[in-house]
């Protein structure tokens, strides 16, 4: 089984955060934004201010996750692959050991604009 797990573009700052719970009451989303200090701080944001993507429980070439979002590039000929919100991908994973994520749609928009 893979583990679940989610984080969060804040559209108020600008930033990817980590979540730390989502309330479906409240409609609302816990967000941890690390500090450079190793502070933890965590908030409170309602769902039309977030975009929430989902781990996709794969890993790059490098160890890092595989969020919906991602931007990953073949390390062998450049191809790059763009992780968009509701499309289906299957992958033979021993082909993602090629691939590293380069950035995401959010914080790298220039990624996407040739895709």
């Amino acid at each position: 089984m893979r583990e679940i797990k989610f984080r969060a573009w804040d559209k108020k700052d600008k930033a990817m955060r980590e979540v730390v719970g989502i309330d479906f009451i409240s409609k609302s989303v816990l967000l941890a934004n690390i500090l450079p200090n190793i502070k933890i701080e965590s908030y409170r944001r309602n769902f039309s201010d977030v975009v929430l993507m989902e781990y996709i429980g794969i890993k790059d070439a490098l160890g890092n996750e595989i969020y919906e979002g991602d931007v990953i590039e073949n390390r062998e000929n450049g191809d790059k692959i763009n992780f968009g919100h509701g499309q289906c991908w299957i992958f033979d994973t021993r082909r993602l050991k090629k691939y590293r994520v380069i950035g995401n749609v959010f914080e790298n928009p220039e990624l996407v604009s040739g895709l």
